[in-house]
């Protein structure tokens, strides 16, 4: 069945498949970064300053787009893009309920409904086949959600959005090296909002970025991320600046400081070889598990390019004895730092209290919400470790295995047949 000889759990009390913990997505630092940050302490300069306008003009290069504008963090770059547009009371936004609650939540937080469409199953993203029946005369915008890095189908969605006047506003949390045709996916939409997060392909620790080609809504974020001052203190206390201000607009506190700015260009240098170990080790993970049983991996991209950040399976716990968080925390007493990305935002409570959203309104998002376990994958993780990640899910797979007394007799009969010749 899996080529494993079945084992004692270590959950059970069993010996564990790796002495030490291998955790879920570790962020790969050296002494670059720390060097980097010395110096700003060292500067006396901590908050938003030249390190933050350098950081933002080297990621606008990166991406391909004109305009990049720092903020603390991916949720308040959705935020402060969806205000800019307008969004409000009375609004409609579609998304996919298969993301981090802070998608939806940033449409709440603007008085507007977040309006979630069913997913694919292959690789979690939004089916663009059932957008069209969740708009209506309220809807005024689509943000997709390119899961663990994987790109949307962009020329489906970008015709919706056209042919009905709709913005796109890109969730790319998870999509830093993520391309669809001609480029970046943050060319494509109105605005796209990254993530610094400290699992995420290029960390700030906490962080994220804007980025968009439209002028008004890079002058408008720069103003509302910044509690709506006409200039920032590093242009108030430098010897040449102006010491009064004036209050354009009720703005926010969601700026990033140099100390995280320095961070990220040092981290922005070492992108394009991350992302050459994650498909490798992306390739490895697919290659082990192509014959393992009750695992399936998600379809690789044929279109675009993919920023590999997350590794997702999809287990049949229909075939097992144990749910999905049973067999997550047996992974982890193997020491493998597993985790689950994500529980389907339309079954939380407060959807379904506000919205009376109940099981089966949206079966592929939960169906993949039920079955999904996201293995460590990080930069910093070896094939040895990948392998060990892959005895131990082979391990767990057996032990709860509802024909495990089947695959016990069968073994057994193999072995005695080997010892009659």
């Amino acid at each position: 069945m899996h080529g494993t000889r079945i084992e004692n759990l270590a959950i059970n009390g069993g010996k564990p498949v790796r002495e030490n913990f291998l955790d879920f997505s570790r962020p790969v630092l050296g002494e670059e970064e720390k060097n980097e940050v010395m110096k700003v302490l060292d500067s006396g300069w901590l908050t938003s300053g030249d390190k933050v306008k350098e950081f933002e003009k080297r990621f606008a290069y990166y991406i391909g787009s004109k305009y990049a504008i720092s903020v603390n963090s991916c949720t308040a770059g959705l935020f402060l893009i969806l205000k800019v547009l307008g969004i409000g009371a009375g609004d409609e936004v579609i998304t996919s309920p298969n993301t981090f609650p802070a998608t939806a939540n940033v449409i709440e937080h603007l008085g507007a409904k977040p309006v979630f469409c069913d997913i694919k199953l292959d690789d979690g993203n939004i089916d663009p086949d059932k957008i069209a029946e969740k708009i209506t005369s309220r809807t005024k915008g689509i943000i997709p959600v390119h899961y663990a890095g994987a790109p949307c189908d962009m020329d489906a969605i970008e015709t919706l959005a056209f042919n009905y006047r709709l913005f796109i506003v890109n969730d790319a949390a998870h999509a830093i090296e993520t391309e669809w045709v001609d480029g970046k996916i943050g060319r494509h939409g109105i605005a796209s909002a990254y993530s610094f997060y400290a699992t995420k392909n290029l960390t700030t620790g906490e962080g994220g970025m804007v980025v968009t080609n439209n002028e008004n809504i890079a002058r408008q974020l720069t103003l509302l991320r910044l509690h709506g001052l006409s200039d920032d203190a590093s242009s108030r206390y430098q010897k040449s600046g102006k010491s009064s201000y004036d209050l354009i607009l009720p703005g926010y506190k969601f700026n990033m400081p140099d100390i995280l700015a320095a961070l990220g260009l040092v981290q922005l240098k070492k992108i394009y070889s991350h992302h050459q170990l994650r498909f490798e080790l992306d390739e490895y993970y697919r290659s082990l598990l192509q014959d393992v049983e009750y695992v399936t991996t998600l379809r690789k991209v044929n279109k675009g390019a993919h920023a590999y950040h997350l590794f997702p399976v999809l287990v049949d716990f229909d075939k097992l004895s144990c749910d999905k968080d049973e067999f997550i925390d047996a992974l982890k007493s193997e020491n493998i730092g597993a985790s689950q990305h994500f529980k389907p935002l339309h079954l939380y409570t407060y959807y379904r209290n506000k919205y009376g959203y109940k099981e089966g309104d949206f079966p592929l998002a939960e169906q993949f919400g039920q079955r999904v376990i996201t293995l460590p994958f990080s930069p910093y993780i070896s094939k040895n470790d990948v392998m060990d990640v892959v005895n131990a899910l082979k391990k767990v797979l057996d032990h709860y295995c509802k024909f495990r007394k089947l695959y016990s007799f069968e073994i057994m009969e193999r072995l005695e047949s080997r010892t009659l010749y």
